[in-house]
């Protein structure tokens, strides 16, 4: 499933693009404007994904079999890191990040979300927790339309071949 999300608050605007493939991995990326404030983030997926997803995703994460933990940091600049990390082996208390999902010192998802649909709901959770979720004072969801057959890179655009073509009527035609 691919959605496009039109949003613009105030001075700022946006399209995103919202993809759950068939294993659930979302992904989600700034296709044009500005990067989607994580203030918007709930309602953006619940306008791409539907109502239901947070319960899919919860039912997901919670057939896990491993102890889990969310971590922040946050830099100098204000940026911040959301981190999840698993238990994978206890005996050699083997925890590595499993889903981590990044927001600027702006506040933005300047490089997408690109996470198992099983392991958004902590890290949503706590940034929930942290930023204030409001939503854009527009916000529309596009399904994207095949734009018919395109042509390949290598493939010449024709100008110079017209070009010629014309010069070559002015010739014949004595008006050069």
């Amino acid at each position: 499933m691919i959605k496009f999300v039109k949003w613009a608050s105030g001075r700022i605007r946006g399209i995103i693009g919202v993809k759950l493939d068939e294993i659930d991995f979302l992904k989600i990326v700034t296709l044009k404007g500005d990067d989607l404030p994580v203030d918007f983030l709930l309602p953006v997926l619940d306008a791409a994904l539907g109502e239901d997803w947070k319960n899919k995703a919860e039912e997901m994460f919670l057939s896990r079999g491993y102890p889990w933990k969310v971590k922040v940091t946050t830099g100098m600049s204000g940026r911040s890191d959301y981190f999840l990390i698993e238990k994978i082996n206890e005996e050699f208390n083997y925890s590595p990040v499993t889903a981590h999902i990044h927001i600027s010192m702006s506040g933005a998802l300047n490089e997408g979300i690109y996470v198992d649909l099983s392991k958004l709901s902590p890290l949503l959770n706590k940034i929930l927790e942290d930023c204030v979720s409001c939503s854009p004072s527009y916000l529309e969801v596009i399904d994207p339309k095949e734009e018919g057959p395109f042509n390949e890179p290598s493939t010449p655009s024709g100008l110079l071949e017209t070009v010629d073509a014309i010069k070559s009527i002015k010739v014949l035609s004595g008006n050069d």
